[in-house]
């Protein structure tokens, strides 16, 4: 759990640094956190299509406010509630400047393959629902 947490909190310093290489950018810790929210519903969404592939959920032709609200509102709580709440983001972004630059070297590798593969399954799963016949589901 201290590793997915630590990795968590890497792939926010990971985003924050990106997005802070260009001098006199501003709302640089939101972009991070809008970044991480963002890869976040990648990943769930991904899992909504493999849902309506395999195992032949309905589709709403309209969706519904509460049941994306139900989703949002709490990915964006969590991340209130664990970078915000003391300002921790800046301790995890010291601490992850502070490691040396081989381990630094080797996060970055460990959070663009993690970037790349929420991006890869998403595409991947709507791939996947091109492929059904939704004739069915009118």
């Amino acid at each position: 759990m201290k590793t997915l947490k630590t990795g968590y909190e890497y792939l926010f310093c990971f985003f924050y640094n990106s997005v802070n290489k260009v001098k006199g950018n501003i709302l640089v810790q939101f972009k991070a956190l809008f970044m991480v929210l963002g890869l976040e519903i990648l990943f769930i969404s991904s899992f909504f299509c493999y849902g309506i592939d395999i195992f032949k959920f309905d589709v709403p032709q309209k969706p519904n406010t509460l049941f994306i609200l139900m989703f949002i509102v709490p990915l964006v709580g969590l991340k209130l509630w664990f970078f915000e709440r003391n300002e921790n983001w800046k301790a995890y972004l010291l601490e992850f400047n502070a490691l040396p630059e081989q381990r630094q070297k080797k996060w970055k590798l460990i959070m663009r393959a993690i970037v790349f593969f929420v991006i890869a399954n998403f595409i991947f799963s709507f791939y996947l629902m091109s492929q059904i016949d939704w004739k069915q589901y009118r």
